[in-house]
């Protein structure tokens, strides 16, 4: 039954429903990626710190990239978000979002899959690894703190320490290598 209002279920409902179409596994990991994204949106009563947990209220992203523990039978999480542990409690999630990424992984609805993030072959997630990357190096680009001038030892370092102020994994200096290489060349051919 497809939805057409914001229509919220209980995150062990929605990992059900994904994992009766790819493994539990791979499941967990598709909608941990789309929450962390904003691709499916979330809520739950959130208790902050030493905080009593109140009304529903939206999950932000940070939150899902920060996932320190997951009770997906329960719908309870935790997180470090701003230097402080979040709790969520009876976790729902978006019953649109969840109903677009069974109908891709099942490969049915073409008006959905024209809309819908890309996939590996395998029907996981595409990392959002390279957005993190981009993002930080925009960023640091934007703030003057890249030049021609530099190494690319020195530009990944900046990029790495970037990334960890932001509470993002880094990624490894192989994969990146030769994106550092033609930044800095680009840079240079500008006379920035």
């Amino acid at each position: 039954m497809k939805s057409t209002q914001n229509e919220w279920i209980p995150a062990r409902i929605a990992l059900a429903g994904l994992a009766e179409v790819i493994d539990q596994a791979d499941a967990i990991a598709a909608l941990r990626e789309r929450l962390a994204d904003g691709i499916i949106a979330a809520r739950a009563r959130v208790a902050r710190g030493l905080g009593v947990a109140a009304g529903s209220e939206a999950l932000p992203t940070r939150f899902w990239r920060s996932i320190e523990s997951e009770r997906w039978d329960l719908g309870d999480f935790s997180a470090h978000v701003n230097r402080e542990t979040w709790s969520a409690y009876d976790t729902e999630v978006e019953r649109l979002g969840i109903e677009t990424l069974i109908s891709r992984l099942r490969n049915t609805d073409h008006e959905v899959q024209s809309h819908a993030p890309a996939m590996s072959a395998a029907g996981r997630p595409r990392s959002t690894k390279w957005d993190d990357w981009i993002a930080a190096l925009v960023l640091m680009a934007a703030n003057g703190k890249i030049s021609g001038s530099m190494t690319e030892t020195k530009l990944l370092s900046d990029v790495n320490a970037t990334l960890a102020e932001m509470d993002i994994e880094e990624m490894p200096r192989a994969t990146v290598q030769k994106a550092a290489v033609r930044v800095l060349q680009m840079f240079r051919e500008e006379g920035i």
